[in-house]
């Protein structure tokens, strides 16, 4: 596979890179993935770190403390809110004491050059827009048009490379590749066009996406008023569930009673804390995307995937929790793990069975949930091994991956649900490069921003690099795959590695399904009305997946 262009895809240097440079004679190609190598990206050296063993006894694999020399975490003490009787358990079984460190993000300082920049692109923007009409009627006008068709052309060549110039201001200034000046600017007419058709087709999904979920809202808010039919305790909002960073809680959607349970039909009016052993319903803890489409993701977006699952039979339990700037893949997983202990400890109280708890997640969701299971078991394996075997052969790599939030203990997950999820780095940022929205992704912020940390959040490059040591009986039973054919963001091939990865380990009841969707339709499949052509087949799978 071709290194993509540097105008692609850097990383910046880090620490961690400097300290390649003075191990380079000990560094080797890294190659993982059958012959597949890991290009060199601008600004690194060839490394190897999760398949040759070396001696890098100097090296450190440790993720970055701060974001970026413009944007940095910082710690402050303060108290965590009790959300009346549903918080406390939790907040006293997370922490032994009242008060813990709370992460709070800085705005960040943005050079003067950049403001100004942002301000001209602007005013050039509207300016363009305005001056349109009068240039398109000037085209149909004899004479006229001779000089209107070529400033036309002016104005269209400016708008490209404005539209792009305004992207990456927004999107592309923080953790910039090594050796830019702000502002980064995306100076290549094939890149900026790139931006372009990328934002053109945002924008369709935004068309489509925004009003179905407004009219949803609306029309479940008219239905409750009109009918009042809503069971009480169905849905218990903003529990707060013991993450370091401030402002993030979690929704939990009791299962409805079914008609043929008699258990639970006894009294569909009203949802009670109190269930027999046999009423336990399945849960379903769901990780979504920062993003949705264009939109900034939240939990309360998919209030209708809960309600939908719930009326299913499932307990589902929705968290927000960390995502870029606030935080990177750490602090990303640590929060994961603690609404999985807060699961485990309270779901019982909703009619939860902690006996079956799945973890399931879309797009960065599902690559966060698999990373999270798989640091786990890759983990205790190594030191299991180890422990018995202190010179056995394993790569220096492998005994650098380390398990984020070791001290939060987490309930066996019986299965993973991952809806079109981003299983290897390196191909996702080189698809990304390709596409060209590798500086306005925040992917690379996310897993890195340097390319080592990177391969150390790719679950396929961890997964195969440990495919000798990792216990399969860490790891949940059962994992089903849903991606999209038509998905332009994050290929489905990833997911057919990932699969075979996954049998390759001896996991054999992994399913792989592909449905002729794109990357957002996967989801909203089973949100809203659940009314999409592909909705009733994910769904029977999703249910055959998960037995009630």
């Amino acid at each position: 596979m071709s290194s993509p262009p540097s105008s692609s895809i850097s990383f910046p240097r880090t620490e961690e890179d400097e300290m390649e440079v003075e191990d380079n004679d000990s560094l080797s190609k890294f190659n993982l993935i059958g012959e597949a190598c890991v290009p060199n990206f601008p600004g690194q050296n060839e490394l190897s770190f999760l398949s040759s063993p070396g001696d890098i006894s100097n090296f450190s694999f440790e993720p970055p403390v701060t974001s970026s020399p413009r944007k940095r975490l910082h710690n402050d003490t303060s108290r965590h809110d009790q959300d009346g009787n549903e918080s406390d358990v939790s907040s006293t079984s997370i922490h032994s004491s009242s008060s813990v460190l709370i992460h709070k993000d800085e705005p960040p300082v943005e050079p003067f050059k950049t403001k100004m920049t942002r301000m001209v692109c602007w005013m050039l923007f509207f300016s363009v827009l305005g001056c349109m009409p009068v240039l398109l009627i000037s085209l149909v006008v004899p004479i006229l048009n001779i000089f209107a068709t070529p400033t036309f052309l002016i104005f269209i060549l400016l708008l490209v490379f404005d539209i792009a110039f305004l992207a990456y201001l927004s999107l592309a200034q923080t953790d910039p590749p090594s050796r830019v000046t702000l502002p980064f600017l995306p100076w290549d007419f094939r890149l900026a066009l790139k931006v372009n058709l990328a934002i053109l087709s945002w924008v369709g999904v935004a068309i489509k996406l925004v009003p179905a979920l407004l009219g949803d809202w609306a029309v479940r808010r008219v239905i409750a008023a009109r009918h009042g039919n809503e069971p009480r305790n169905w849905v218990r909002k903003d529990i707060h569930y013991g993450s370091l960073r401030a402002g993030k809680r979690l929704d939990v959607y009791r299962a409805l009673p079914q008609p043929d349970d008699p258990i639970l039909s006894s009294n569909a009016s009203e949802i009670t804390d109190q269930y027999s052993p046999d009423g336990l319903t399945p849960v379903i803890i769901f990780i979504h995307s920062p993003h949705l489409g264009p939109l900034r993701g939240r939990k309360w977006m998919y209030d209708s995937l809960g309600r939908n699952l719930s009326s299913l039979g499932y307990c589902v339990v929705i968290p927000d929790i960390t995502y870029y700037p606030q935080g990177r893949t750490e602090q990303m997983v640590d929060d994961i793990r603690r609404v999985m202990k807060w699961t485990a400890e309270n779901i019982r109280r909703y009619g939860g069975d902690i006996e079956r708890i799945y973890l399931m997640g879309h797009s960065l969701g599902g690559h966060l949930a698999l990373l999270t299971i798989l640091q786990e078991a890759v983990v205790i394996s190594r030191d299991s091994l180890l422990a018995n075997d202190p010179s056995h052969d394993i790569s220096n790599g492998l005994r650098k991956i380390k398990m984020y939030a070791r001290q939060v203990e987490v309930p066996k997950i019986q299965g993973l649900i991952l809806f079109a999820p981003i299983s290897d780095v390196n191909e996702q940022i080189i698809h990304e490069g390709e596409r060209g929205v590798a500086h306005i992704s925040q992917l690379r912020r996310i897993i890195g921003p340097s390319h080592t940390t990177a391969m150390f959040h790719s679950p396929a490059h961890v997964l195969h690099a440990s495919r000798d040591v990792v216990n399969i009986g860490l790891l949940p039973p059962r994992v089903l795959i849903v991606h999209g054919g038509f998905d332009d963001e994050v290929p489905h091939l990833q997911s057919e590695q990932m699969k075979e990865l996954l049998r390759g380990v001896g996991m054999v009841d992994t399913r792989l399904r592909v449905y002729p969707i794109g990357h957002t339709e996967i989801i909203t499949a089973l949100m809203m009305r659940m009314d999409q052509p592909s909705s009733p087949f994910i769904l029977d799978e999703l249910q055959a997946f998960i037995p009630l």
